[in-house]
């Protein structure tokens, strides 16, 4: 930016693993330096063996006033949904930017052809390498993480671990599709994954899902209606609402922390219950999602038929409750 400062970073205070291999771990709050130990507490930062640099966790998301991202040399970080740095998409009234560019607000070509705004990000992460799969097609290359979906023209939105040569891409639903001739693991510089109000935008000419297939979801389930069902409460709270979500918690992976990490982390913990209580919180948040789903259909409805159905829903309640009185 122009004098301005930049978007703080705190470091991230975590325990040391044992078994991490030998590097140099300073004590944040005394500068002290010491060998590597387990500590159950959260008072140790960890530095990167080659840069001595430490991992930090991003307390805002990007604004028009933030330095540019750092360069590549980062931490090299487990796949997790994102896109890199350079991958472009296409921005209303501005044209091709790249993802390290952009902003909450933008406005961002979607699956639809239409634009829509980027209202938060479920992976933020400037200064993180990554492996990507490089998916080349007879239109150009996608780079992308193998857990995040991509839409395939047969199949729908599917993780590009499941895309094979042969399969056809699409550049928005009713577009031509594009043969995939080859597809390869690549590294590269920076971990983005924004927010659309459709969970979905199109990136480097090819549609693509906000969102990862979440493996501990029932294999039933439509993964990006499940996906964006489940992200209406944020959605709710940043884009119907209008709130700004600039300030969001990022963790050391770049991963939204109250929006994306928490959720997976609890998903993750879920699978190692037993069965039974799998299948009840499975059942729940099922019925949470479906409900979700429901309320937003209302929300974004033609206004008319949202007054009419609200007043509707109103009278019914109104009325059964007048005669539970009656009956008492």
């Amino acid at each position: 930016g122009s004098g301005a400062a930049p978007t703080p970073f705190v470091p991230i205070r975590r325990p040391v693993s044992p078994t991490s291999q030998p590097q140099e771990i300073a004590n944040y709050e005394t500068g002290r330096t010491r060998s590597p130990a387990w500590s159950p507490s959260f008072n140790n930062l960890q530095y990167l063996p080659t840069t001595n640099e430490p991992t930090y966790l991003r307390t805002s998301a990007p604004t028009e006033t933030d330095e540019p991202a750092r360069g590549s040399g980062g931490t090299v970080l487990p796949e997790f949904g994102c896109f890199p740095g350079d991958a472009l998409v296409e921005i209303q009234n501005e044209g091709p930017k790249k993802m390290k560019e952009l902003k909450v607000g933008d406005l961002v070509r979607v699956a639809s052809g239409n634009f829509e705004p980027i209202y938060s990000f479920g992976h933020y992460g400037p200064n993180h390498d990554a492996e990507f799969l490089e998916i080349a097609t007879v239109g150009g290359k996608l780079r992308i993480t193998s857990d995040h979906m991509v839409y395939e023209r047969h199949n729908g939105f599917i993780p590009a671990s499941a895309v094979q040569v042969g399969d056809f891409l699409v550049r928005e639903m009713d577009d031509q599709s594009q043969l995939v001739t080859a597809i390869r693991t690549v590294k590269a510089s920076g971990t983005y994954a924004p927010f659309t109000p459709s969970g979905t935008f199109v990136v480097d000419n090819l549609v693509v899902s906000s969102f990862v297939q979440l493996s501990q979801m029932p294999f039933f389930v439509s993964p990006q209606w499940m996906a964006r069902a489940g992200e209406f409460p944020h959605r709710l709270v940043c884009h119907h609402l209008g709130n700004d979500c600039r300030k969001e918690l990022y963790d050391e992976q770049g991963i939204n922390y109250y929006w994306a990490s928490l959720p997976l982390k609890f998903l993750n913990t879920l699978q190692n219950q037993n069965v039974l209580l799998q299948l009840f919180v499975m059942a729940a948040i099922l019925l949470f999602v479906m409900v979700f789903s429901v309320v937003e259909y209302v929300i974004t409805m033609n206004p008319t038929i949202r007054f009419v159905t609200i007043g509707v829903v109103a009278a019914v309640v109104q009325r059964r409750f007048v005669n539970k009185n009656v009956i008492v």
